[in-house]
């Protein structure tokens, strides 16, 4: 077996000898959260979006988003793969979830998630594909009606509409 194959075949057997032990959290029902929330950190530092990871996987539209939101119940292989594109082990996706589940920020100013939709927007509108609202409020991590909830936010919403209307026209 050349090197770089005993490499992979030990990884996963370490990913399933950790997921097949005792951790002491299978009891939790919040852990498929926390999960989800440490995907989406991990994606976001490698500066990919859940669009891009849907491209690169083959994966449906808002596939990403419903692992990262925990919005639906996702097979394993789905978590397999993304931590595959991700380049991490699910080992170690377990235990960073579990030291950062409580980072998650549960209020937003209105200038923080101003700057948030514009960072959101320009890594969404360099993949030259149309960028809608409910993209860029999966991406955040926040429901549309938080996004409309805020005026400047909201108006800016508007702006990014307008100009994704007329570069399709």
């Amino acid at each position: 077996m050349l090197p770089e194959h005993q490499q992979i075949t030990l990884d996963v057997f370490l990913d399933l000898e950790y997921l097949l032990t005792p951790q002491g959290y299978e009891d939790d029902p919040l852990v498929p959260k926390y999960i989800g929330q440490e995907l989406s950190r991990i994606r976001k530092s490698q500066h990919k979006s859940q669009y891009q990871i849907e491209e690169s996987l083959g994966f449906w539209s808002q596939s990403i988003s419903a692992i990262e939101n925990h919005g639906e119940s996702n097979p394993f292989i789905r978590y397999w793969n993304y931590c595959g594109a991700l380049q991490v082990h699910l080992r170690d996706l377990f235990k960073l979830a579990l030291a950062h589940k409580w980072q998650r920020r549960e209020r937003w100013t209105t200038d923080e998630l101003l700057a948030e939709v514009n960072r959101v927007y320009q890594l969404l509108s360099a993949s030259n594909e149309r960028v809608t609202q409910r993209m860029i409020a999966d991406e955040i991590e926040v429901t549309l009606a938080t996004l409309k909830g805020h005026k400047k936010v909201r108006a800016r919403l508007a702006e990014i509409t307008a100009e994704q209307h007329s570069v399709a026209q």
